[in-house]
């Protein structure tokens, strides 16, 4: 592997040693607005639980937390989850749930209509298999249940909408955002529903 690919696949793909923890801090600075504003879409349900893929640093399970909701967030970065519970301890020593699992959205750990939502931001890209991923997702999720996930358009490969039907879900959205700041790419969003 040369070094730029070694860099990409240790600083955001997999993210691992010193360059998983830089890596950590652009998502962090990079990601915090797209994160936030998926967050915000996502309806409020209470405490029900929240599946999140690929939590990065944990900007938007900080904010699921503070919400009140129960989060499961799973990545296969041991540099990211540690990053999670770092931004998160706190709200954790006062009683928010946070369960934390190395895994990907194939491996997540989940059973059947487990959870209520589950959230993707800015990793759909690099699953190794996106449809498997979805149809593992669509599974955890119970009847009702949400997909939301934001994507940088350039590095997503086309199909999502297509996929989400194909994996199982019932109604599909898709729409293009534009995160604030300079540098921040296009981001597509898409929510996908469970009928009940």
């Amino acid at each position: 592997m040369r070094l730029g690919e070694r860099i990409v696949s240790d600083g955001f793909q997999l993210p691992a040693g010193w360059t998983g923890r830089l890596g950590g801090l652009l998502m962090a600075s990079g990601n915090a607005a797209t994160e936030r504003h998926v967050v915000d879409l996502v309806p409020d349900r209470g405490t029900q639980d929240v599946l999140v893929l690929g939590p990065g640093p944990g900007i938007g399970v900080h904010r699921l937390l503070s919400r009140g909701a129960s989060v499961v967030a799973v990545d296969p970065s041991p540099v990211m989850l540690a990053a999670t519970l770092r931004r998160c301890r706190r709200l954790c020593e006062r009683g928010a749930t946070l369960t934390l699992r190395t895994g990907t959205a194939t491996s997540h750990g989940l059973g059947p209509g487990t959870v209520g939502t589950a959230i993707s931001v800015n990793n759909v890209m690099i699953w190794p298999d996106r449809m498997a991923g979805l149809v593992s997702v669509r599974t955890a999720l119970c009847p009702g249940g949400e997909l939301w996930v934001s994507a940088h358009e350039k590095w997503l490969a086309p199909g999502l909408t297509a996929d989400c039907r194909e994996a199982g879900f019932d109604d599909v959205e898709q729409w293009r955002w534009e995160p604030p700041g300079r540098g921040a790419s296009t981001a597509v969003q898409l929510r996908a529903r469970v009928e009940t």
